[in-house]
């Protein structure tokens, strides 16, 4: 929503969002089940992007912010990722057993 002019812009998606996780005021990131990769929603300009190709299955997001990780469960690959956000890599995928559908602090 643009404030100074009270305009809602909106976008449209292909795919079923399925975890959300706030990074910061401005920016989010999202994973929908059936997508390849997270996506990096940014609040100012409602520009979307790929960020990290994780593959199918991501079901939740948590986010780490004294240390800058995200971490997401994913339900296809049975398993947790952890990703560093002050390089922008997927540091490690470890396998957790059937069907990993959440994370928690």
């Amino acid at each position: 929503m643009n404030l100074k002019n009270n305009e809602i812009t909106t976008n449209d998606l292909d795919y079923r969002i399925t975890a959300m996780q706030k990074l910061d005021k401005n920016k989010v990131v999202i994973s929908g089940e059936n997508e390849e990769y997270l996506y990096s929603l940014d609040l100012i300009n409602g520009q979307l992007k790929k960020i990290f190709e994780v593959g199918k299955g991501v079901k939740d997001l948590l986010y780490l912010p004294e240390d800058n990780l995200l971490i997401f469960a994913n339900s296809i690959n049975n398993s947790v990722g952890f990703i560093n956000l002050n390089n922008n890599k997927i540091m490690a995928e470890v396998s957790v057993g059937y069907r990993c559908l959440c994370v928690a602090p």
